[in-house]
């Protein structure tokens, strides 16, 4: 009898040490599309710049275009980060470009400083990790 409870109190102790290192392993994280990303960073935008519905409509379309470009260059550029860089930079580009047709020029200068507000977090969070 004392070897049966000494199994069972070794096998309680296994089984549960095991279903907590179960418990701890990371979810996948769900893919969201390009659309589902326009949508928040839409939102995000509509609320600093005080869009319109008209507006909102017309940077939802460019934003998922955008996403859409970028996830294409994330997946055919195989990890190489200069190619990343540069096809970056030109999604950016264009992506302003069209986005600076749809806003006021009261709107272009509100979201001028947020873009160099965020500019700013980067470099501060860069220089914190140094």
């Amino acid at each position: 009898m004392k070897k049966y409870l000494k199994s069972l109190a070794v096998m309680s102790m296994l089984f549960f040490s095991v279903s907590g290192i179960m418990a701890q392993q990371p979810q996948a994280r769900k893919a969201f599309s390009a659309e589902e990303i326009a949508e928040k960073q839409v939102g995000i935008l509509k609320s600093q710049l005080s869009l319109t519905d008209e507006q909102v409509a017309s940077i939802k379309v460019l934003f998922a275009e955008r996403n859409t470009k970028v996830q294409e260059l994330r997946k055919n550029s195989n990890g190489d980060k200069e190619v990343l860089k540069k096809g970056g930079k030109e999604i950016r580009a264009t992506t302003d470009a069209g986005l600076f047709k749809i806003l006021t020029p009261e709107q272009k200068a509100q979201y001028a400083k947020i873009k160099e507000e965020r500019k700013e977090t980067r470099k501060n969070r860069a220089l914190d990790k140094k």
